[in-house]
């Protein structure tokens, strides 16, 4: 997910005006062809790569909420 990690800034953005909800498109639509074009990766589509994303987010919370470390 280096992909995203680059354009967290935007993509992690809580305002969802028409220009940062624009931006956000883009952003994930370049992560998703930036991604795609890795020969190692499976084909995925923005819809997947973002609920990939959200998957992780969630998983890293839960495991410090587990461990106390928060």
């Amino acid at each position: 997910m280096t992909f995203v990690l680059e354009k967290k800034n935007i993509v992690e953005n809580k305002q969802s005006d028409a220009v940062s909800n624009c931006e956000k498109k883009t952003a994930w639509e370049e992560i998703a062809m930036k991604f795609n074009s890795e020969p190692a990766h499976t084909k995925r589509t923005v819809a997947q790569l973002m609920k990939c994303w959200d998957n992780v987010k969630k998983k890293e919370d839960r495991y410090f909420e587990k461990d106390g470390l928060e």
